[in-house]
């Protein structure tokens, strides 16, 4: 079955369209196809090892039944990366989101950490921010907007 799920990634500005086939990026592209098919096993399966999602839930079974539980309350209406920073294993994007949770729609900016390890980019943490804490451009956020922010929070 097919989760509800709207557009896919975009990409903020013209100047990021290289990103698109930047690995970092591809796994997020990944993980939101895995969405879109309510592949939950692709999503948990992409989580470093190191990820604080994984301290939460760390009985996959588990977790698999808790997001098959959510799949018809969730929709992804709009996720577009704003920016790209990579440094050796580990990288940070940026990406907007638009979502609709049991019809109440959110929008927030989040931060997704990644590491790679040997079997390739895996996603490590995200610190989100409401759209609101934000300028009406988004041409101009950096990854400091996000300093600041308690890291117990990541997930």
């Amino acid at each position: 079955m097919t989760a509800p799920f709207l557009p896919d990634l975009t990409l903020a500005a013209e100047r990021l369209y290289p990103l698109a086939t930047a690995a970092p990026v591809q796994l997020l592209l990944r993980r939101l196809e895995a969405f879109r098919h309510a592949d939950f096993a692709a999503i948990y399966d992409s989580y470093h090892p190191e990820a604080p999602f994984l301290r939460v839930h760390p009985d996959r079974n588990e977790y698999l039944a808790f997001a098959a539980s959510l799949k018809e309350d969730f929709v992804i209406a709009m996720c577009r990366v704003l920016q790209l920073e990579e440094h050796g294993d580990t990288a940070s994007i940026i990406v907007q989101m638009q979502v609709i949770f049991r019809g109440e729609g959110q929008e927030y900016l989040e931060l997704c950490r990644l590491r790679r390890t040997p079997s390739g980019w895996t996603y490590h943490s995200g610190l989100k921010r409401p759209r609101t804490d934000f300028p009406e451009s988004l041409d101009d956020v950096i990854l400091d907007d996000f300093a600041g922010l308690d890291e117990r929070l990541a997930i």
